[in-house]
């Protein structure tokens, strides 16, 4: 539960909107709709001490009432941003680790994407919510080369630096061509090692090099694809990219799509969920620190 907070240092605004939240997941009229601009428009600081606040205001927690009042799409996406961005990953992690089949793109989204001492707080955060260690759970639960590039990513050891070595992303484009398409076989564990060395940058720039050098992008020949009316995949990407990275995703996918990502979520998806989304894909414009 959320700890007891004073309401005397509240300002009267964060009071309304705790009333507002409480009357909507109550089912009262006046406030429909509100909900997704409150929750949607805070960051995680501010979505903490509006937890807090509602408890001290009303002594439940608002993480679960949320999840037992919201159902759906909706009650995913909401429950998610409501945790700690380390918090959130982890329990990504757990639900794919313990799914009956995964096929861990989640779990390889999340590592993938994230910073070594990101990765490093994912870590700790699964530790503290399970009493398990990442790691461990991956070796158990994976097999193969998949195993072996999130078993590495987790331990959080690629380079933490943001730059790019020009050179390096070259010759890095031709050993994952050596290494997938030049030889006989997949060479596994060259692949495993440079998707896990390099920085993020360094690997867009190396593939960047790779479609250059042989007119094709790597990512399809890895055979790495995206199931575009996967809910769960969609309310993952919003959640955690919203503070993150949001402009540039919609930059891409109009580059790559030829529409919005705010049109697509028109069509793809319905009431309060469609709402809250919306919110979300237009958080670094709209959200304004309290």
């Amino acid at each position: 539960m959320a700890p007891f907070a004073s309401t005397s240092c509240s300002s009267t605004q964060d009071i309304k909107d705790c009333e507002a939240v409480y009357n909507c997941c109550k089912g009262i009229a006046a406030s429909k709709g509100r909900l997704e601009h409150i929750l949607a428009s805070r960051n995680a600081t501010e979505r903490k001490e509006l937890g807090d606040l509602f408890y001290a205001l009303y002594k439940e927690d608002l993480s679960t009432l949320l999840h037992a009042e919201l159902w759906g799409n909706l009650e995913k996406a909401v429950v998610l941003w409501m945790h700690d961005p380390a918090e959130r990953d982890a329990i990504i992690a757990k639900t794919e680790l313990r799914s009956q089949y995964p096929d861990f793109r989640a779990l390889t989204e999340i590592l993938c994407s994230r910073t070594p001492a990101e990765t490093l707080r994912i870590r700790e955060a699964y530790r503290g919510l399970y009493k398990a260690c990442l790691e461990e759970d991956i070796a158990q639960e994976t097999v193969g080369p998949h195993q072996k590039l999130l078993f590495t990513l987790a331990k959080a050891q690629r380079c933490p630096s943001r730059d790019v070595n020009i050179c390096q992303a070259k010759c890095d484009a031709k050993r994952l061509y050596g290494a997938r398409e030049g030889r006989i076989g997949i060479d596994e564990g060259a692949i495993v090692k440079l998707l896990s060395d390099r920085n993020l940058n360094h690997l867009r720039a190396a593939f960047g090099y790779y479609k250059q050098f042989y007119g094709h992008d790597i990512l399809k020949v890895l055979r790495i694809s995206l199931d575009q009316s996967e809910y769960a995949a969609l309310t993952r990407v919003m959640v955690t990219r919203a503070e993150v990275d949001m402009e540039e995703i919609k930059a891409t996918y109009r580059e790559k799509y030829g529409i919005s990502l705010e049109q697509a979520i028109c069509k793809q998806t319905s009431g309060s969920y469609r709402d809250f989304l919306l919110q979300l894909a237009c958080w670094e414009a709209t959200s304004q620190p309290k």
